[in-house]
C-alpha cells in the first residue's frame, strides 16, 4: 500500500500478524506493541473533514514506517490509532527507545490540504512473549499503557501489572453501580439543617448511600464521580430527587416548612431538559418549588456557560432554592456570584472545622458570611461537631447549621422519627 493512501482500520489484520510473530521463527524472543494515538485527528475531521483525518494518518503511517527498524510494522486500527510490531524486544528499556523513536518521527509538523498540522502523538507500549501472552492480551496492556500517558499527561507510558488494578476496580464499580442506579438500589439518607435562630430544624439534605457486600459502603466521593466519568449520573441524580420528594410529606407532617436538599453534579446543568425534569418530579409528588433547594458545586456555577446559566434561570423561574455547596474551595468570581440567581451559600467544612484553632479561618468564615448576607443569601455552615464552633458561628450570624452535633446523617424513617422527637 502505497504511504500516502488512506489506510483503512483493519485491527484484525494486525492482531493476526501479532499473533503469528509470536508464534513463528522469532517465537521465545520479546514482542512489541506501540499503540499511538494521534490525538489531532478529531479536530482535523471536525475543521477540514474526515479525508484530511484519513491523509494525516497515511503520512503518519509512512513516516513510522521509516523510522522503525525492518521487520516492525505499522497500521491503522482506529480512526486515530496506529498499532506498530515491534520484533525482538529485548527489554523495556528498548521500548522506551521505541516510543522516543515514534515520537520524533511524528514530532513534526504534516501539511494537509495546504495546513500544517502537529500529530500530537501519545505512546503505549506493552511487551511479551509466548506462550506468556497472546496478542489480544499485548494489545489491552498497550491500552491500558495508553490511557495512563493520557491520564498523566505523559508523551508515552510502558505497561506495568500496577495499572490493571485500579482500572479493573473502576470497572467492577461502574457496572455495579450502573446496575444499583437501574434498579433503584441505592439507599438515601437525611442530615438535618439547624436554624440557629429559632432553634429548630429548618432543613434536611438528601445524601446518596451505595454499599456493595464485597466491598461495604462506598463513599459518594468515590462512586459519585465513576457515574459522571460514565456518563449516568443524571439517572443518579434522578433517583435521588424522586426518592428524597416521596419522603417529603411524612417529614414535613412533623416539621412544618421543611425544606430538602437535593445534590447536583455539573453534568446536570449541561442537561438542557433537567429543569423541566425537576418540575415534573415535583408536581407527580406534590412538593411546593419553594421547600426544593438545590445544591451545586462552587466550580460547576461559577463557570461562565450558556448552558448552565441557562438552566439556572430556567430552575429559578420555577420557585425552587439554588445554593452553592462547598463554599471557598473553588474560584469565584465576585461578578459571577452577584449575577447568579442564587439563594444561599453552603461554607465548606475545611474552613468551619478549623474555625476555633486558626485565627486565618475565623477571619475567612466572618468574611465570608459577612459577605454572602451583603448578597442577600442565606448562609449554612457544614461540619459543625461541637458546640463551642455552633457558637462562634451563632455569634457571627450565620443563619444554619449542619453536622454531626446535630445530627448524623439518618434513614427516612430515623429521621421522621428525630423530627418528631425535636418538635
Amino acid at each position: 500500500m502505497d504511504a500516502l493512501e488512506p489506510p483503512l482500520p483493519d485491527h484484525l489484520g494486525f492482531l493476526a500478524e501479532l499473533e503469528a510473530a509470536l508464534h513463528g521463527p522469532d517465537s521465545g524472543s520479546a514482542i512489541g506493541v506501540a499503540l499511538v494515538s494521534l490525538e489531532c485527528i478529531g479536530r482535523v475531521d471536525g475543521m477540514l473533514g474526515y479525508r484530511a483525518g484519513d491523509a494525516l494518518c497515511a503520512q503518519a503511517i509512512g513516516l513510522l514506517r521509516q523510522a522503525l527498524k525492518a521487520g516492525d510494522s505499522v497500521r491503522r486500527i482506529g480512526r486515530n490509532e496506529l498499532a506498530c510490531l515491534l520484533r525482538r524486544l529485548p527489554s523495556a528499556g528498548h521500548g522506551i527507545l521505541a516510543a522516543h523513536k515514534i515520537l520524533r518521527a511524528l514530532d513534526q509538523r504534516l501539511r494537509v490540504e495546504g495546513t500544517q498540522i502537529h500529530a500530537t502523538p501519545l505512546v503505549g507500549i506493552s511487551f511479551g512473549a509466548a506462550p506468556a501472552c497472546d496478542g489480544d492480551s499485548l494489545l489491552r496492556q498497550a491500552n491500558v499503557a495508553l490511557c495512563e500517558a493520557r491520564r498523566n499527561r505523559d508523551r508515552y507510558a510502558i505497561y506495568d501489572l500496577n495499572l490493571d488494578a485500579p482500572r479493573l476496580l473502576q470497572f467492577q464499580l461502574q457496572t455495579a453501580l450502573r446496575n444499583a442506579v437501574a434498579d433503584n438500589a441505592l439507599d438515601v439518607q437525611f442530615q438535618p439543617k439547624l436554624d440557629l435562630r429559632s432553634g429548630a430544624i429548618a432543613g434536611v439534605e438528601a445524601l446518596a448511600r451505595w454499599s456493595l457486600p464485597s466491598k461495604g459502603d462506598i463513599p459518594p466521593s468515590q462512586f459519585i464521580p465513576v457515574a459522571e466519568a460514565a456518563g449516568f449520573i443524571s439517572d443518579l441524580t434522578l433517583r435521588m430527587l424522586n426518592a428524597a420528594l416521596c419522603r417529603y410529606d411524612a417529614m414535613q407532617a412533623v416539621a412544618s416548612r421543611l425544606h430538602v436538599a437535593v445534590n447536583l453534579s455539573p453534568t446536570d446543568l449541561q442537561d438542557r431538559q433537567l429543569p423541566e425534569v425537576v418540575r415534573q418530579a415535583l408536581g407527580a409528588w406534590g412538593v411546593p418549588p419553594d421547600r426544593l433547594v438545590l445544591e451545586l458545586t462552587e466550580t460547576a456555577v461559577m463557570e461562565d456557560d450558556a448552558v448552565c446559566g441557562a438552566s439556572l434561570e430556567r430552575l429559578k423561574e420555577t420557585g425552587i432554592r439554588l445554593s452553592i455547596d462547598d463554599f471557598g474551595t473553588g474560584y469565584s468570581s465576585m461578578s459571577r456570584l452577584r449575577n447568579l440567581p442564587l439563594d444561599e451559600l453552603k461554607l465548606d467544612m475545611s474552613f468551619v472545622s478549623n474555625l476555633l484553632s486558626s485565627p486565618r479561618d475565623e477571619r475567612i468564615v466572618r468574611s465570608m458570611i459577612a459577605l454572602a448576607h451583603d448578597l442577600g443569601l442565606t448562609v449554612v455552615a457544614e461540619g459543625v461537631e461541637d458546640g463551642a464552633t455552633l457558637q462562634r458561628l451563632r455569634e457571627f450570624g450565620c443563619d444554619l447549621v449542619q453536622g454531626y452535633y446535630v445530627s448524623r446523617p439518618l434513614g427516612p424513617d430515623q429521621m421522621v422519627e428525630f423530627l418528631a422527637a425535636r418538635e
